[in-house]
């Protein structure tokens, strides 16, 4: 709010602005993933799925885990390999001179929460598949 003040009024931006938003859009972001997840409030085809018998949900979610966990894992595996390059080139924000590699330490945390949780789901979709299709 004050950015959009300060450069409608006073034609003065803050030169950091739209980089701190970027940093808290990625902190808000990934840190209500895996509360999403885990309430399945995130988006679904329902529309696919609900012609689905109960086995089959239970194999889509499975599927849907899998994937995901897979490319999820990747991310976080790779997000924990750069924080000690981070920290040895000491980088920084362009117009924001604050380290990075907080930042990329909390996502790579919170992506290995987001690769925890999709393992619990593909664990319980496979319980669910061996019990007939009951949740």
């Amino acid at each position: 709010m004050t950015d959009i003040v300060l450069r409608t009024c006073f034609n003065s931006p803050l030169p950091w602005g739209v980089e701190v938003s970027g940093f808290l859009l990625i902190v808000c972001f990934f840190s209500a993933a895996c509360t999403c997840e885990e309430e399945k409030s995130n988006i679904a085809l329902d529309f696919l799925s609900v012609k689905f018998s109960p086995i089959g949900k239970n194999i889509l979610e499975l599927v849907s885990c899998v994937a995901g966990g897979v490319w999820i894992g990747l991310l976080s595996f790779r997000n924990f390999i750069e924080v000690p390059d981070m920290i040895e080139y000491g980088e920084t924000g362009v117009e924001f001179h604050y380290p990075l590699w907080p930042l990329r330490l909390f996502l790579a945390i919170s992506l290995l929460l987001m690769f925890l949780r999709l393992c619990i789901n593909a664990l319980k979709a496979i319980k669910n598949i061996q019990c007939g299709g009951a949740k």
